[in-house]
């Protein structure tokens, strides 16, 4: 014995309706979460936790330029150190891009006003 399936024009017609719906709600969905995304990713940058890590990693990259601006002001005295005085210019150029980098990820309200010099 064999069955068949018999569709008739009601069943037709309420495929083509949940194969419509389904298409809508994916389309909305993939439209939605970019947006979602965004709007969860700006929240979590503007917490309190995200704000003050980033505070504190922004001073110490400012400190650790200082340090580096030290060194070479101890090393300009010896012409033999004209090498090692590059590597550390170098090295504060790449903090200078580090703290650039971190501050775009916060308010610009938020940033310490001490960093601003660094950011110029």
């Amino acid at each position: 014995m064999r069955s068949t399936l018999k569709l008739t024009g009601c069943s037709v017609y309420w495929v083509i309706v949940g194969v419509v719906l389904l298409a809508g709600i994916t389309t909305a969905y993939l439209f939605i979460l970019p947006t979602w995304r965004g709007l969860e990713t700006k929240s979590f940058q503007q917490s309190y936790g995200f704000v003050q890590s980033k505070q504190t990693l922004l001073l110490q990259l400012a400190s650790d330029y200082d340090k580096l601006d030290a060194e070479i002001k101890v090393l300009s005295g010896n012409s033999d150190s004209q090498p090692t005085i590059d590597a550390k210019k170098v090295q504060q150029v790449a903090i200078r891009n580090r703290m650039k980098q971190e501050a775009s990820l916060i308010p610009a309200d938020q940033i310490p006003p001490s960093i601003l010099f660094y950011l110029r």
